[in-house]
C-alpha cells in the first residue's frame, strides 16, 4: 500500500431523508482521501434521491427496488472499485478520523484484514444535534469496520434472505474464517439510536438474533449433509 488505497464507502439508505446529508457529510469529513462514496437506495418512497442528488455529483447514486439491506449493501460491493471496503449506515456518523487511524492498522501490518474500532451510541434528536453518551462499546459494528476488499471472497457476501441481523450474521461468519482481525483504540462509529429504526428496540433485536441463529443452524445442518 505504498500509495494512498482508495476506499469504496457503501451506504445503504431506505426513506433517509432526513438524515442521510449528515452521514454524507461525515464521510465527506474524513482526513483519509481517497474516497469513492457510494448511495444504495433501497427503494425509498420519501425524498432521498432528490437529497442525495444535491449534494452532487460525485456521489453515485444508484436506486433498487426495495430488497432489504443485505441486498443493497451487497449491490453497492459489486460496484465498488476501491481495495479497501467500509459501510456506513445512513442515519449514523463517523468521527473525521475514523479511516485515517484504521488505514494506518491495515498499512502498518498486511497480515490484517480487518480494522475495527469503538463505537459511541448517541441519543438522537431531529431537531438538534446527536447528544452523545458517555459510553463506548468495544463491539464490532458494521459500520466501525474496514476490511481489505479481498475479504469478501473468504466471507462471502450479505445474506438476503435476512432483512434484519445481516451484519451481525456477515460479522458472525467473518470470525469463524481466523482471518486476522484488530481493535483500534480509536472512535470509530457514532451510532444513532433513532426511534423507527430497524434496530432500535429490544423486540426487533431479538428478531435478527433468532434470525441469525436460524440462519447458522441451517448452514450446519447443509455442511452435515443433513436436511435444511
Amino acid at each position: 500500500m505504498a500509495e494512498a488505497a482508495l476506499i469504496s464507502v457503501i451506504i445503504p439508505v431506505y426513506n433517509g431523508e432526513e438524515f442521510i446529508a449528515e452521514a454524507i457529510a461525515s464521510v465527506r469529513a474524513q482526513a483519509y482521501t481517497p474516497l469513492e462514496l457510494i448511495v444504495v437506495d433501497d427503494g425509498s418512497t420519501d425524498r432521498t434521491v432528490q437529497v442525495v442528488q444535491a449534494l452532487g455529483a460525485e456521489i453515485r447514486y444508484i436506486y433498487q427496488p426495495n430488497q432489504g439491506p443485505a441486498a443493497a449493501r451487497n449491490h453497492g460491493l459489486a460496484l465498488a472499485q476501491g481495495s479497501l471496503i467500509a459501510f456506513l449506515d445512513a442515519d449514523d456518523l463517523w468521527p473525521a478520523d475514523k479511516l485515517a487511524h484504521q488505514v494506518a492498522c491495515l498499512t502498518a501490518d498486511e497480515q490484517v484484514q480487518v480494522v475495527w474500532g469503538h463505537t459511541q451510541f448517541c441519543a438522537y434528536r431531529a431537531d438538534t444535534v446527536p447528544a452523545v453518551m458517555p459510553a463506548l462499546n468495544r463491539f464490532p459494528l458494521l459500520g466501525s469496520l474496514l476490511c481489505r476488499r479481498s475479504v469478501f471472497q473468504q466471507v462471502g457476501l450479505f445474506e438476503p434472505t435476512l432483512r434484519l441481523g445481516e451484519d451481525l450474521d456477515w460479522l458472525r461468519r467473518l470470525t469463524a474464517t481466523n482471518l486476522p482481525v484488530q481493535l483500534s483504540p480509536h472512535l470509530a462509529l457514532l451510532y444513532r439510536m433513532r426511534p423507527g429504526s430497524l434496530t432500535y428496540g429490544l423486540p426487533l433485536q431479538e428478531q435478527g438474533w433468532f434470525a441469525i441463529v436460524r440462519q447458522a443452524l441451517k448452514q450446519r445442518r447443509a455442511a452435515a449433509g443433513g436436511v435444511t
